[in-house]
């Protein structure tokens, strides 16, 4: 049986489960992991799997995911038992901006606040940083959503 191309499908997990063409790309994680950068920049055009690579990612190292390992089963990265051991283990924060598609400033700091804010508030994340003054997520619970801060 031949298999599809998930055109446009951005959850790496649905791609894995529903046996979709998928280029192993497991190799970024663990020369991204053994490399220690501080910060990583992921820059490409449109259309070149950022946020399907992001999700490979959360779905890798999130404690949310942890014990579902099955979806990486028969990838490189699964071959290794530290990989293995690895997988579930970190807190991650996912924002992605793919959906936005404002047109003005104003309208795409809106659409930026309401992302960092569900992050904020979603289950599952804890943030102790939410309540501490000056932190992200207290500024964005600040947000009036008009384009201010609402002053308290």
């Amino acid at each position: 049986m031949a298999r599809t191309v998930g055109i446009g499908i951005q959850s790496f997990e649905k791609i894995r489960k529903n046996n979709c063409f998928y280029v192993d790309k497991m190799y970024f994680i663990k020369e991204w992991w053994e490399s220690r950068d501080d910060v990583t920049l992921i820059t490409r055009p449109r259309r070149f799997g950022k946020t399907l690579n992001m999700n490979m990612l959360e779905r890798f190292f999130s404690v949310k995911y942890k014990g579902r390992g099955e979806v990486f089963e028969g990838l490189s990265i699964w071959e290794e038992e530290a990989y293995r051991r690895l997988q579930g283990t970190y807190p991650v924060i996912f924002l992605s901006f793919a959906d936005m598609k404002e047109s003005t400033f104003a309208g795409a700091r809106i659409r930026i606040f309401q992302t960092v804010r569900a992050v904020c508030v979603s289950p599952g994340q804890r943030l102790p940083e939410r309540k501490r003054k000056g932190s992200i997520c207290a500024r964005v619970f600040k947000y009036d959503g008009s384009g201010g801060v609402q002053q308290h």
